[in-house]
């Protein structure tokens, strides 16, 4: 029983070693990198459980966010040139 209780010892010593060991270090990302992936949960409108989650290049959710807001702008006059 001592053998087994020395054994097990050992491999606990031995484990966290072998596990940092396998740990990959990614560099860090730039944030500047307009080709990196960016995902963000999106919530759909009208649903209470609807979720999804939507991956895109940093580049395409700056062109998103500009069409989105181009979108609004015309809106917004459109709403002001009618009343």
């Amino acid at each position: 029983m001592n053998i087994v209780a020395h054994t097990l010892f050992a491999a606990l010593l031995v484990t966290p070693v072998a596990a940092s060991a396998q740990t990959v270090s990614h560099p860090k990302e730039d944030k500047s990198d307009p080709n990196r992936m960016v995902c963000r949960t999106v919530e759909t409108t009208g649903s209470r459980l609807g979720k999804r989650k939507i991956c895109r290049t940093a580049a395409e959710w700056t062109e998103v966010q500009a069409m989105e807001r181009r979108d609004l702008d015309r809106n917004q006059a459109l709403r002001t040139k009618n009343n």
